[in-house]
C-alpha cells in the first residue's frame, strides 16, 4: 500500500512540474515592455503612456512596484499560475522587498487577477483585493472603461501600501544604518591601531 502512495504522490509531483514547465514557457512571450504591457490593445497609447508615468512616479518615489499585463487568452493555463510566472519572469518588486503588484486581465475568459510579492501581502488581504476587483475594477471593465479599471485599482492598492514600510525608505534607512555602523567600527580600528603604534613607541 506504501508503494501506491508513493508511486501516487510521485506522479503528482511529477505532473505539476511538467505544468509548472509549460506555464513558464507560454509567459516567456509577454515580454515586458515597461510597468504597462497592453498585449490584448485595450488601452490607447495616451492612456498607456498616462498610466505607465504613474507606476513609474509610484516607483521612483517607494520603490512599490506595479505592473500591468492584458492578453487575449490564457489558452486554458490558470490565471492565477499564469501571473506567478509571469511576476517571476519580468522580476516586478524590488528585490530586497519583494514588493510588486502585478495586475492581470484577459479578454477571452474575462478574468481579472492581481498578484502580489511576499513582502506586499502581508498588508493587503485577499478579501480586499476581492472586492475591489468586484466593485471597483470589473464595472469599469465591463463599460469598455479599461483605463478607469486600471487607474483605480493603482490607486487603491496603493493607498492601501502606503506608509506600510516596504517601500526604498525603510531599505535606506536600514543601509544608513549600516554604514554608520560600519564607519564608526572603522574609526574605533584606526583608533586602536593609533594608539597601540604610539604605545609601542614610547616603550
Amino acid at each position: 500500500m506504501k508503494a501506491v502512495y508513493s508511486l501516487a504522490f510521485f506522479m503528482i509531483f511529477f505532473l505539476s512540474v511538467i505544468a509548472e514547465t509549460d506555464v513558464i514557457a507560454f509567459v516567456q512571450q509577454y515580454e515586458s515592455r515597461g510597468f504597462v504591457n497592453d498585449y490584448a490593445n485595450l488601452l490607447n497609447q495616451q492612456q498607456k503612456t498616462d498610466l505607465e508615468q504613474k507606476i513609474s512616479a509610484i516607483n521612483d518615489s517607494t520603490s512599490i512596484q506595479f505592473a500591468i499585463c492584458t492578453i487575449k487568452s490564457l489558452k486554458g493555463y490558470n490565471i492565477k499560475e499564469f501571473a506567478k510566472a509571469l511576476g517571476n519572469f519580468w522580476g516586478v518588486g524590488h528585490q530586497q522587498l519583494n514588493n510588486g503588484v502585478l495586475m492581470v486581465t484577459t479578454v477571452a475568459e474575462r478574468e481579472i487577477y492581481i498578484g502580489l510579492g511576499e513582502g506586499t501581502e502581508k498588508f493587503i488581504e485577499q478579501d480586499y483585493l476581492t472586492t475591489l476587483i468586484r466593485e471597483v475594477i470589473k464595472p469599469a471593465f465591463k463599460k469598455g472603461n479599461f483605463n478607469e479599471g486600471f487607474n483605480l485599482g493603482v490607486e487603491k492598492i496603493y493607498m492601501k501600501l502606503s506608509g506600510s514600510g516596504i517601500d526604498m525608505r525603510a531599505v535606506k534607512a536600514k543601509q544608513k544604518t549600516t554604514k554608520l555602523i560600519y564607519g564608526f567600527g572603522g574609526l574605533l580600528f584606526f583608533g586602536v591601531v593609533v594608539f597601540l603604534f604610539a604605545t609601542k613607541k614610547k616603550s
